[in-house]
């Protein structure tokens, strides 16, 4: 009896780069590689590194954890995955490139046939009302499946996929249907997220991360089950999701992406500094600066951080506003952490109206 083949060689580098706690984005840019170039590799869409610098500076970045795949047998890449059969998924969720961009049911139904999809079920339900409270804690909770070694939480690229998403770049997607991500999943395939190979490559880290999180929620945030759709019925656009304002996507991806601790951290030590030696800023002009510093230092769209500041457990607004008022060089201490009393809970995200 011959031998055993030896496993393919990309699902080796996905294991061995999420063991390293790095995200598919974090992990090419630390090699010098496009973040398509990468997932090629992993979905064995193209052979093993060659270049013998590339496997060079994988092996610093990765470190043990990529011993066990440099053995990996070349053909094990597009002619072996070419051979596997691919389980059927259905497009669930997806993010437009704008709000000017249009989702219609005979684009979906392409789109879906293009990544070897169903289109979306026209039956299915809108998603129950999640409050504020709980989706604040269904973020944390896919946060501590990417918790490092120290305990601090890794980038929600590395954790959405710890927790047990997928991440595959696809050239096409925003050109050809106006779609920045999309969300596929079925009973017997894990459940991916689809990404334009733009917003992969060469897009702003900000956008790449918001177009994960947003379409991320139509799997962190179940919906009821959908009852059967007639066999005639024409799919139609979720509106939870696929518009690419959904308020209910911003939301889990500003409470995603913008850990509470880390805003309130962040926007304290801004704050001083602003503070410190300065004339007093008028509170709008304050206001926007520490907007705009939180949204280049955390990598999210401004629009995003703004959401976080206005109705956010670190009631930043309120916090803000009262600095201003008694002159204090820092922001006064946030609440203490609610006990299990419901109508405190229900206070936590209560917002300052925006000026």
């Amino acid at each position: 009896m011959g031998a055993s083949s030896p496993p393919p060689f990309g699902p080796q580098l996905r294991r061995a780069r999420l063991a390293a706690g790095l995200g598919l984005r974090q992990f090419a840019g630390l090699i010098d590689q496009r973040a398509s170039v990468v997932s090629a590799v992993e979905w064995n869409e193209r052979g093993p590194f060659r270049n013998r610098d590339l496997q060079a500076a994988a092996r610093r970045v990765l470190g043990p954890a990529l011993e066990a795949v440099q053995e990996a047998s070349p053909a094990a890449g597009p002619a072996a995955a070419a051979d596997q059969p691919r389980p059927r998924r259905r497009l669930l969720a997806w993010r437009l490139t704008g709000p000017a961009a249009d989702a219609t049911s005979q684009t979906l139904s392409e789109l879906a046939a293009a990544l070897d999809a169903l289109p979306p079920d026209a039956a299915r339900v809108p998603p129950r009302a999640w409050t504020d409270l709980e989706i604040e804690w269904r973020a944390e909770q896919l946060r501590l499946c990417g918790r490092a070694a120290g305990g601090e939480p890794l980038d929600a690229e590395a954790a959405l996929e710890l927790a047990g998403l997928r991440l595959r770049v696809v050239a096409g997607l925003a050109p050809r249907w106006s779609v920045a991500s999309c969300l596929l999943a079925g009973d017997d395939a894990p459940p991916t997220i689809a990404i334009d190979r733009s917003y992969a490559d060469v897009r702003p880290l900000a956008t790449y991360r918001l177009a994960l999180a947003a379409v991320a929620a139509g799997w962190a945030l179940p919906e009821p089950a959908a009852s059967p759709a007639p066999t005639d019925a024409a799919p139609a656009p979720n509106p939870a999701f696929g518009s690419a304002d959904a308020p209910l996507a911003a939301r889990f991806a500003s409470a995603l992406l913008l850990p509470a601790a880390s805003v309130t951290r962040a926007a304290e030590a801004f704050y001083a500094e602003a503070a410190r030696g300065q004339p007093a800023a008028p509170i709008d002009a304050l206001r926007r600066q520490l907007i705009n510093r939180l949204a280049t230092a955390l990598a999210v769209p401004a629009a995003l951080v703004e959401l976080r500041w206005y109705a956010g457990p670190g009631l930043l607004e309120a916090r803000l506003r009262a600095a201003v008022a008694t002159a204090a060089d820092a922001l006064p201490p946030a609440l203490p952490p609610l006990a299990d009393d419901e109508r405190r809970q229900g206070r936590l995200f209560a917002a300052a109206e925006p000026p």
